[in-house]
């Protein structure tokens, strides 16, 4: 028996004619070969197939990200639309009538020369103090009449339930295991994840002549680069970046299972999703045209299938999906810059706005109140507004 080697399965050149294994087939170079092929209408015309005896599946394999939103939208999950602005309506009417009775009990205190505990009425101070009961921070202003204590009792009832019902449910959000919101292809486009696919020449190929749009648009987002590089990679390497976290890399399964439960963690390991880009097809023995082992080769495959060999081949040298036996998620909680982003930024936010203000307030402190004195600002609404008589 005379042995030839080939680097590839067979696929159109520019030329118009096949190479690899599918051309020393058509030219009767060889008689069989040993590694299975895949149909396409382009070796149909030139190649007999057999007994299809290999299922070859091929998936994203990636660790599913704890969440797929954004900071913002952990902050504001916990509440739906309606609620929100309920609640805003409640803060702004408790804060009116806060201001009514607060302004008429410094009224009264002072008809009979005694002190408010709030000292002022002015609106800054009434909308401050309601974000400090909001966040749970005590109160600084205690009301002497009766109307005024039945109004702080019902904000602090009121903010008390808000805040543990808010600060619950965000609690539970990052304890309880991701929800699995990866399931399709599109939502692999959608996400932030980075994608790349194993160097094989089936899958280059695919990616070339495929139709499906789903397909061009992850193929065009995803897999394209700078200078016109693709993120095609060895099987090891794209298996380490997965490992990484935040990147999806498109492999056979009998050759990535093997390194996953070689390398991985079992936390990484209970991590793991899959979405499948194609579906799993069967890989069928080539002959040449009009060969006469095909009915041999067809009749031996189908035995072995009813007595059960190539089951068990299959069993063997396919590599079994790696098992998560032992991961216990509740154990051990991380909460990243991922879920605290939003709130670092409106924290920053506040300190600039902050320091934009200081010097403006200085400056209106020092100059301003000689700058706009009474007399300048009645002659500059007189100038701006004229009189007609």
């Amino acid at each position: 028996m005379i042995k030839s080697t080939s680097n590839s399965w067979g696929y159109i050149q520019e030329d118009g004619e096949l190479d690899g294994l599918s051309r020393a087939l058509q030219y009767d170079e060889l008689d069989f070969g040993l590694a299975a092929l895949l149909y396409r209408e382009f070796r149909l015309k030139v190649l007999d197939f057999g007994y299809g005896n290999w299922v070859m599946r091929s998936t994203f394999i990636f660790r599913h990200p704890k969440s797929t939103s954004s900071s913002y939208e952990l902050y504001l999950r916990p509440l739906e639309g309606s609620v929100w602005i309920a609640t805003f309506i409640a803060i702004g009417l408790m804060i009116i009538v806060l201001k009514f009775i607060v302004a008429h009990e410094i009224q009264l205190l002072e008809r009979y020369h005694e002190e408010s505990s709030v000292g002022e009425s002015n609106w800054s101070f009434l909308i401050i103090y309601n974000i400090g009961e909001l966040c749970q921070q005590g109160f600084s202003y205690i009301p002497v009449l009766a109307s005024g204590r039945i109004v702080i009792l019902a904000i602090l009832i009121f903010f008390f339930l808000i805040y543990q019902f808010y600060s619950a449910s965000i609690v539970s959000f990052l304890l309880l295991p991701p929800t699995r919101t990866i399931t399709s292809v599109m939502d692999l486009v959608k996400s932030s994840l980075d994608v790349g696919m194993e160097n094989v020449l089936y899958d280059v190929d695919y990616m070339k002549t495929t139709t499906d749009p789903v397909a061009i648009a992850l193929y065009n987002k995803k897999m394209k680069q700078p200078n016109n590089q693709l993120n095609f990679l060895k099987a090891r390497e794209g298996i380490e970046k997965v490992k990484g976290g935040g990147y999806a890399f498109h492999t056979q399964t009998s050759t990535c299972y093997p390194i996953v439960e070689r390398t991985f963690q079992e936390r990484a390991i209970c991590e793991l999703a899959e979405v499948q880009l194609y579906k799993p097809v069967y890989a069928n023995m080539a002959l040449s045209k009009k060969s006469p082992l095909r009915e041999m080769f067809l009749y031996c495959n189908v035995y072995q299938m009813e007595v059960g060999i190539l089951h068990r081949l299959r069993v063997h040298w396919d590599a079994r999906k790696p098992q998560c036996v032992d991961y216990t998620p509740y154990l051990e909680v991380e909460v990243g810059l991922p879920e605290s982003s939003w709130a670092l930024i409106l924290l920053g936010a506040g300190i600039c706005g902050s320091l934009i203000l200081l010097p403006l307030e200085y400056i209106w402190k020092k100059w301003g109140s000689q700058i706009f004195t009474k007399e300048k600002l009645t002659s500059l609404v007189l100038w701006l507004c004229p009189s007609r008589n």
